[in-house]
């Protein structure tokens, strides 16, 4: 099955691009203590959803669907014939069978359950072995800065997903709650955005104004968030 578990460790290294920020003291440091920030936490989960024969959804895309601003969650991942498809998923037609990997509120899936043609399979379990979602993608958890040209703006507005082929997960508020990304939430200094991406777009997020801590997939999300001076 497929664990949601990501350990946020402190960067100790990386291509040269990211040397180079941190010797800026654009990077966060993060370290492992009894401080804790967990999905499970913060209300949000993970669950399998399966496309059935009767699915409205089938030959459309999930931006075509409007995915994420319709029912409240993201998907994470597509399965299809056993296989994840992992890249550019929002541009995939949809097909029958297919398995939907979505991330959000619990009750968000039980509302997208009631949706006919698709199948709430499973809520996946946090301490379930990270055995078959391979999809070459990092878990990040980005600051957005006081100075930072995001602040203010919308999701929407700021492109950030679709220009940079980044995912976004979550924002988690400064009070520590957990936020859908929808279109029309607003960024704040001192927020935390949890995403998905490809190593080589760090250097562009932080074009954007972010500050870049990695994540990895074993134990659960953890970790000590320090200003920086």
């Amino acid at each position: 099955m497929i664990s949601v578990s990501r350990l946020l460790t402190k960067v100790l290294g990386g291509d040269a691009g990211i040397l180079e920020m941190n010797s800026w003291g654009q990077l966060l440091e993060v370290s492992i203590d009894s401080d804790e920030v967990t999905l499970r936490m913060m209300n949000m989960a993970v669950a399998e959803m399966r496309i059935t024969s009767d699915s409205a959804f089938i030959g459309s895309t999930l931006s075509e669907l409007d995915f994420r601003n319709r029912f409240g969650v993201s998907v994470i991942n597509v399965q299809r014939a056993g296989a994840d498809i992992g890249e550019k998923i929002k541009s995939l037609s949809l097909n029958v069978n297919d398995s939907l990997i979505v991330y959000g509120p619990i009750r968000s899936f039980e509302e997208l359950a009631t949706e006919s043609g698709i199948q709430l399979a499973t809520i996946i379990d946090e301490d379930e072995s990270d055995s078959t979602w391979k999809t070459g993608r990092k878990e990040r958890l980005l600051s957005i800065p006081d100075q930072s040209r995001l602040v203010d703006m919308t999701i929407s507005e700021s492109c950030l997903g679709d220009s940079l082929d980044v995912q976004m997960l979550s924002v988690i508020r400064k009070d520590g709650t957990a936020e859908m990304p929808t279109s029309a939430v607003r960024f704040e200094p001192g927020e935390r955005l949890v995403v998905s991406g490809l190593t080589d777009l760090v250097t562009v997020l932080f074009l954007q104004g972010l500050e870049v801590v990695f994540c990895q997939r074993s134990g659960g999300y953890r970790g000590h968030i320090h200003p920086r001076r």
